[in-house]
């Protein structure tokens, strides 16, 4: 199948009390989101939390393979943009993943298919959370290219 179009989300979900570690502190998750489209119309989603301190990553950084690895894998064919991912995800351990359980996702893998449902207990501290864009990355959204004009052959 082939890779249509992929698009890059930076989110900012603020927590409702801050996760304490040893490193760090959080007061929000700030995931990266891969949304995935294929050219026979389905769709795969991938995420990625870049926990800054934990190892050499850095959102920057992992926001930067992302659209570097994006720009390279549009319009491949899925097998080839995971090995593609795949030789680099040392550089981005985290921004691999995000991109390779997108196109996982995508391609119907089996561990996928969840033939019953699954419920889990949530705390009775859980609260919902909201949501908030930010500006710190843009969305970013590359599509495969697309010829603007007919050829001689085809404008018959």
């Amino acid at each position: 199948m082939k890779l249509q179009e992929l698009t890059l989300r930076f989110l900012r979900v603020p927590l409702i009390q801050p996760y304490v570690l040893s490193y760090r502190t959080y007061t929000a998750f700030e995931p990266i989101i891969v949304e995935a489209h294929g050219a026979d119309g389905r769709i795969g989603w991938g995420e990625g939390h870049i926990s800054p301190g934990s190892s050499s990553e850095t959102l920057e950084g992992g926001w930067a393979f992302c659209r570097k690895h994006a720009a390279a894998i549009i319009g491949k064919d899925t097998i080839d943009a995971k090995a593609i991912i795949a030789a680099h995800q040392k550089d981005s351990k985290v921004a691999a993943t995000a991109l390779l359980t997108a196109i996982e996702m995508l391609e119907g893998h089996p561990l996928l298919n969840v033939a019953t449902e699954a419920r889990l207990p949530m705390s009775p501290m859980s609260q919902p959370f909201r949501l908030c864009s930010t500006s710190r990355f843009a969305p970013l959204r590359i599509s495969s290219v697309r010829r603007p004009f007919a050829t001689s052959a085809s404008a018959n």
